[in-house]
């Protein structure tokens, strides 16, 4: 199962003070409204290309596409997971492992992507 939630034709306003540094919709970045359906299309193919990728077990593809767009690789980030909060550089990503951290005492730590609540650059 798969959950996705993107903003769309959504404006600065309608983010809000609480979410206007860290969401964005379409309409922000394109600075024009957008066809839900032809997102929505996009979004289909562009998903059934990478889970032909998991089937095929090509995660060294998938690693290296996460980490060439990564916007936090090799960036201080503050990390919320569920049992508490974190601080430090993001050393890896990894399809199968998750996110690895570089914490201040210089230990390296894995979150899986079901154990971070909020991850973002510092």
């Amino acid at each position: 199962m798969v959950g996705i939630g993107f903003n769309i034709n959504v404006t600065s306003e309608e983010l809000g003070d609480k979410l206007k540094d860290i969401a964005t919709s379409v309409l922000i970045e394109q600075g024009k409204a957008a066809a839900m359906e032809a997102l929505i299309e996009e979004l289909l193919n562009r998903l059934d290309y990478w889970y032909d990728l998991v089937r095929d077990n090509k995660y060294d593809v998938i690693k290296d596409a996460w980490c060439k767009h990564s916007a936090v690789l090799n960036k201080q980030v503050s990390l919320n997971s569920q049992k508490s909060s974190y601080q430090g550089k993001v050393v890896d990503l990894d399809p199968c492992q998750g996110i690895a951290v570089a914490l201040a005492d210089g230990t390296i730590r894995w979150w899986q992507g079901e154990e971070v609540e909020l991850l973002r650059p510092i």
